[in-house]
């Protein structure tokens, strides 16, 4: 498959046009992960966030007061994740780690940005995504 079609399969990138999957494919690059390895780590600075295509991740969160209970989330083939540090242009908000051979797709944060610029469905779908996401952690934390 094309970096253009396996985009085409994640939840997030449905309201994309296929010229702006296409432009949207040409930034990316495919990046592979071990299990045990960590994609990105809490606090650190996100340039890009990343669409799985094969295996899968584990969302983890520390906390100063409390020992990490588990998980957050699992993601799978289709999921986005990094999406969150770069629409608030914070760092990176959890660590998320391979639970075994994983493929993902990274896309810089440049193009990305310009797609939200311009497409109001890309950019309302995917803060949707992220509070989603959020208000799941929130849940989780109580």
């Amino acid at each position: 498959m094309t970096a253009h079609d396996l985009l085409a399969t994640a939840t997030a990138f449905k309201a994309l046009s296929p010229q702006e999957l296409e432009e949207l494919a040409t930034h990316v690059t495919a990046r592979h992960f071990e299990r045990g390895d960590a994609v990105v780590r809490q606090d650190e600075p996100a340039a890009e966030c990343f669409v799985i295509t094969s295996g899968s991740v584990a969302v983890t969160r520390r906390s100063q007061a409390e020992p990490p209970a588990g998980p957050l989330a699992t993601l799978k083939a289709g999921d986005l994740f990094g999406e969150i540090a770069i629409i608030d242009g914070s760092t990176r908000s959890a660590t998320v780690i391979a639970l075994e051979p994983t493929e993902c797709l990274v896309l810089p944060a440049g193009p990305l940005r310009d797609l939200l610029g311009r497409n109001r469905a890309f950019s309302m779908g995917l803060l949707q995504l992220s509070v989603i996401r959020l208000a799941e952690r929130e849940r989780l934390a109580q």
